[in-house]
């Protein structure tokens, strides 16, 4: 379980956590599934203490670790792929390694392909405006419900999701919510966590 560094001639990777109340990847109801950014960066704070760190907070709480836009699957229990991450004909041998879930934005053939080649979870998004990712394709809930209908896998909204907004999104077919400046960016972290894990309850 030890972290393994990354390979020779590899920038070491920035990581940064989206962190979200979720069923989706364990046989038993979870609270935290952490997916954690590889992001290329000259420079890093530690040593991968923060990927220790977290690794050890997923041991805790019996929750997989998502290594997002690929990373080193040895690190985790999966990975999380966008379009620029990996293509459709990698998919089963991703979902084989490990947990898969793919980035399916509004495209429901996308999500009706990762659901074949394998895939865990698929992610949908963004639904409301988002200061993440402004440049995303908004997606309507005609969307997502119509996606609940004909996948079997879990689906994960993403994409200026506010406590407020999970009920709707929960109601219209959605499994789990992927949330970063929601969360981080509230005074009371701890505080905004609970609003949202309210919705789960």
């Amino acid at each position: 379980r030890n972290a393994q560094q990354p390979p020779a001639g590899q920038s070491r990777p920035f990581f940064r956590t989206r962190v979200f109340p979720s069923d989706v990847h364990t046989p038993r109801p979870r609270r935290i599934t952490a997916i954690i950014e590889n992001q290329g960066c000259a420079k890093l704070v530690t040593e991968c203490a923060q990927l220790r760190q977290l690794r050890a907070l997923c041991d805790e709480f019996g929750a997989p670790l998502i290594l997002n836009d690929g990373g080193y699957p040895a690190w985790a229990g999966g990975v999380h792929v966008g379009r620029e991450d990996a293509r459709p004909e990698e998919w089963p041998r991703l979902a084989r390694r490990g947990l898969l879930g793919v980035s399916c934005y509004a495209d429901l053939d996308r999500a009706l392909a990762a659901e074949a080649a394998g895939a865990a979870y698929v992610a949908l998004g963004r639904f409301f405006p988002s200061p993440t990712k402004p440049e995303a394709a908004p997606v309507t809930l005609e969307i997502l419900r119509a996606s609940r209908v004909r996948l079997r896998v879990p689906i994960v909204a993403i994409g200026g999701i506010t406590p407020d907004r999970v009920t709707g999104l929960r109601a219209a077919g959605a499994d789990a919510v992927a949330v970063l400046s929601g969360l981080f960016d509230a005074p009371d972290i701890m505080g905004r966590a609970r609003e949202y894990a309210a919705n789960f309850e």
